[in-house]
């Protein structure tokens, strides 16, 4: 019994092994980057936009303007002000320009302190992140500010309210919709030397 018991543990283990180096030899190469994801990396970049950069998505084409950043401890957003008729502008939510949102200015947002829940648009955003932050503005026809109080506020649907009252300046409220990234694209117009 202890040698049958011996040789099926020994037959078992041989088999595993075999398997084992069987599928080593007959799995797929490492999978690399593929040349379109590679291509989203590369128009996005790790820098995130830039004044003079131009987004382009489906029925969509903005050239950005001027900006207001936000700075604690690394970026915080960007707000773009858009070449176009309307004062339309776009928000970058983070600091490598993956999170994007597009809209306009609101009156919908209360003066004084923002509440952690808001009616806007008829959606309930929720208060996602505040802070204070150092403010670098960038472009023209933009109010001076130095240092900002912000509240960035969302919903799941996509819905984005974000809020900048700059020391001693009126309030930018702006309520915009996320964009899909996966439909965006950045002609970097903002690496163009300026002279």
């Amino acid at each position: 019994m202890i040698i049958e018991l011996a040789i099926g543990t020994a037959a078992f283990a041989a088999v595993g092994s075999a398997l084992a180096w069987l599928r080593r030899r007959t799995s797929p190469a490492p999978l690399t980057t593929s040349s379109a994801a590679f291509e989203v990396e590369s128009s996005l970049g790790t820098r995130g936009l830039r004044c003079g950069d131009v987004i382009t998505a489906p029925g969509i084409e903005l050239a950005l303007h001027a900006m207001i950043e936000l700075d604690e401890e690394g970026v915080v957003l960007r707000a773009f002000r858009t070449l176009e008729v309307n004062e339309r502008w776009l928000v970058q939510l983070d600091g490598r320009g993956k999170r994007l949102a597009l809209g306009l200015p609101t009156t919908e947002v209360p003066a004084g302190a923002v509440p952690e829940v808001l009616p806007v648009g008829g959606r309930r955003v929720r208060v996602e992140r505040r802070g204070r932050a150092s403010v670098r503005l960038e472009g023209p026809e933009l109010p001076v500010m130095v240092r900002a109080q912000y509240v960035v506020m969302s919903e799941r649907a996509g819905r984005v309210v974000v809020v900048i009252d700059p020391d001693g300046g009126d309030r930018l409220a702006l309520h915009l919709d996320e964009l899909d990234i996966r439909g965006v694209d950045v002609l970097r117009g903002g690496d163009v030397p300026r002279s």
